[in-house]
């Protein structure tokens, strides 16, 4: 008030919009906010005020400060104005869209993407790339038995399978933490030696025909039950999501880390197909299959489908390529403020600001 004051007539229609807005003048308590609000209200006139709406002022101060941030902080940056402008569009329609009051990248969804089409493409695109990944990855590790003849035929149907149930998938679900759940245990252990046991039935026949002797089948049921007792552990492992992240993306890097642990462990486990089939000639096989098993059934899956929903985003124009650099960006141009791996926006009103803004999309340069 004693700024406004001291200013004298030159801004009484501030001190007025303060007076009637409790919201305007809260954002007033930042100095550099205030000096941008004195710019803006000090060549307005009485006629003006009542020619327009209050809201259209408010529009036009926050595209002053928008402006004013870009002059006054006018050290070379990576991105141009235009861009961080239609970022910041994107992900302050999304927040609001989805009731968000902080942004986190390993939130972001597919049920972002603006409509039925592009999230008919993603569900495509991601099962292609996830069943690709997958299907070489296992086709490698079919080289490493030499009691089979058939890695492409096995690596395909592996990876036309995963690509197919990863399509079927909804939101992204990240493996922030292992944390054993007791009471899910039981229910998880049963449904995965079910499934474990059916689908090494029909990996056994397959194997059984392709290697020309009964021990395919063995092997085949052997690592079927093997996998469904993993799968009912790793279902019982999977806990709540982090409480506090310190980085972007901090959730998807957890996820990778604990994909690697749950990996590692499979791998040891695996020595018991080996020790009950007397298969001493690939046990590094068993080790590679159950770990990569493990792996994708604990957090990798995510990470793949997060991945390609990133890769779509990025060609669409929606998001940058260096997140990291973006916020950061944002954040020195107060735009934004960091909060842990996520960030907000300065205040609630310059969030919607900026949802209702119309901008042309751009394209970020790798």
């Amino acid at each position: 008030d004693s700024y406004t004051e001291q200013a004298g007539e030159q801004l009484r229609l501030l001190r007025a919009a303060f007076a009637n807005d409790a919201e305007f003048r809260e954002l007033a308590t930042s100095p550099l906010m205030l000096s941008v609000m004195s710019l803006v209200y000090k060549d307005i006139s009485i006629d003006e005020i009542s020619a327009k709406d209050p809201t259209t002022y408010r529009q036009m101060l926050f595209d002053a400060y928008i402006g004013k941030m870009f002059q006054h902080r006018g050290k070379t940056r990576s991105y141009s104005p235009e861009q961080m402008k239609h970022w910041l569009t994107w992900m302050a329609r999304k927040m609001k869209d989805k009731t968000q009051s902080a942004f986190l990248v390993e939130r972001i969804q597919p049920s972002w993407l603006d409509n039925t089409s592009r999230k008919v493409q993603y569900r495509l695109e991601s099962a292609l790339m996830y069943g690709c990944v997958v299907g070489l990855t296992t086709f490698l590790i079919a080289q490493l038995d030499t009691s089979s003849s058939s890695e492409l035929f096995f690596g395909s149907v592996i990876g036309l399978i995963s690509g197919l149930v990863v399509a079927l998938r909804g939101d992204i679900q990240p493996v922030e933490t292992l944390t054993l759940v007791s009471q899910n245990m039981r229910e998880t252990l049963l449904d995965g030696i079910v499934r474990g046991f059916f689908g090494g039935l029909i990996l056994g026949l397959f194997l059984w025909v392709d290697m020309g002797s009964f021990r395919g089948l063995i092997v085949g049921v052997t690592g079927g039950l093997v996998f469904g007792v993993l799968s009912g552990l790793i279902g019982a492992l999977s806990g709540p999501g982090l409480t506090m992240t310190t980085k972007p993306n901090h959730g998807m890097w957890k996820s990778m880390e604990n994909a690697s642990k749950v990996a590692v462990a499979c791998g040891l486990f695996s020595v018991i197909p080996s020790l009950l089939t007397q298969d001493s000639n690939s046990p590094i096989f068993y080790a590679s299959l159950l770990g990569l098993i493990g792996a994708l059934m604990c957090g990798a899956t995510a990470c793949l489908r997060h991945l390609s929903l990133r890769i779509m985003l990025y060609r669409l124009g929606c998001n940058p390529w260096n997140y990291n650099l973006f916020l950061n960006e944002a954040a020195e141009l107060l735009f934004l403020q960091r909060v842990g791996g996520g960030c907000v926006f300065m205040h609630r009103m310059f969030q919607e600001h900026f949802a209702q803004m119309k901008t042309e999309e751009v394209r970020d340069k790798l």
